[in-house]
């Protein structure tokens, strides 16, 4: 899927975090495009993903709009699912959109003793001459999605308790 041009430098992102919830609830709510549409708010919206009613489905491209604080188009962002892994806990996107020609972004939800758990967003970027700024904005943008996550974690964690 990708359009990476033939010596295109590619940068990584990588970052985690602590979340205070169990690894499978986190791992239960990532599958769901509706979370993903929560902590990205209100910094970008994605009206396809908003609509999505079904559990992301492996090799299925999604195409949606980004839209920067829900008004400005940034641009057309497609995502494909490559790998879900319930046992590893793991899910691998192939992704692009814009000048962004190179997104594999890979989340790993890992236990990290009992309630808690390790949540990891590690990017693959490829933009040409835009990839540092792009690298950049992936990092600030990770930062606000975890943020959410810590957040969210709180949530669902409370929602399991008996």
């Amino acid at each position: 899927m990708s359009r990476r041009a033939p010596g295109e430098r590619l940068r990584t992102v990588r970052r985690a975090c602590l979340l205070d919830a169990p690894a499978d609830v986190v791992w239960r709510a990532l599958r769901a495009p509706a979370t993903l549409v929560h902590v990205a708010a209100p910094v970008l919206r994605m009206p396809a993903l908003e609509r999505r009613d079904r559990s992301w489905q492996p090799g299925e491209p999604v195409t949606t709009w980004l839209l920067l604080f829900g008004l400005l188009p940034v641009s057309r962002h497609t995502v494909v699912i490559e790998a879900l892994d319930d046992a590893a806990m793991t899910v691998r996107t192939e992704e692009r959109g814009g000048p962004v020609s190179v997104w594999r972004h890979r989340i790993t939800v890992e236990p990290a003793g009992p309630g808690r758990c390790r949540y990891t967003d590690e990017v693959e970027i490829g933009a040409g001459p835009l990839t540092g700024p792009v690298r950049v904005l992936a990092s600030g943008f990770f930062r606000w999605r975890q943020h959410r996550w810590q957040r969210l974690a709180r949530v669902l964690a409370a929602a399991t308790r008996p």
